[in-house]
């Protein structure tokens, strides 16, 4: 979920587009096995974005767990009943991604403490500190300016464990 983020800041800086993160929380009508906690984003240069936070692990992951998700625009925070619901996206082979060398995935899980790129994933707290993505280095992906509302729902075995939102907006850059 937290990679996600990222992935649609890659093209903030080609279309002159600055992201103001709202947040990530879980889900407030779910108890899930598997939660994002204490998440920041941080800009650290012009281009240059840092993540932190923790993932809580309830369960362990094995090959077969996925992430369905759902991505809203909207035309601002004030009018999020005009959103529009893009197509639903399914993440799956969690455990080839992450294990796959130089992938931003696996980029990701090695700033996880204590994690071992492995299947299944064992369950416990994984902290991650000052994640980076430099912007100038990836591919950029269509972003439009608007509010966007990120929702992510893990399953393991066919059964919901994780329920998480991020939102934030893009506008035009300050010149």
């Amino acid at each position: 979920m937290v990679i996600l983020i990222f992935f649609l800041l890659t093209s903030t800086y080609a279309q002159n587009l600055e992201f103001i993160y709202e947040g990530t929380r879980n889900c407030e009508d779910f108890d899930g096995k598997v939660h994002l906690e204490n998440i920041a984003l941080d800009q650290i240069d012009k281009n240059v974005m840092a993540l932190s936070g923790d993932l809580a692990l309830g369960v362990e992951v094995p090959e077969d767990g996925y992430v369905k998700v759902i991505i809203k625009k909207c035309p601002s925070k004030a009018e999020r009943g005009l959103c529009e619901q893009l197509p639903p996206r399914v993440v799956e082979k969690l455990c080839e991604k992450i294990q796959k060398e130089n992938s931003d995935w696996s980029k990701f899980v090695d700033r996880l403490e204590e994690f071992k790129p492995a299947c299944p994933i064992a369950p416990g707290k994984y902290h991650f500190e000052d994640y980076t993505v430099n912007m100038d280095s990836l591919t950029n992906m269509p972003v439009m300016q608007g509010y966007w509302i990120i929702n992510a729902i893990g399953f393991v075995g066919g059964e919901k464990v994780m329920c998480v939102f991020t939102e934030g907006e893009f506008k035009s850059a300050s010149k």
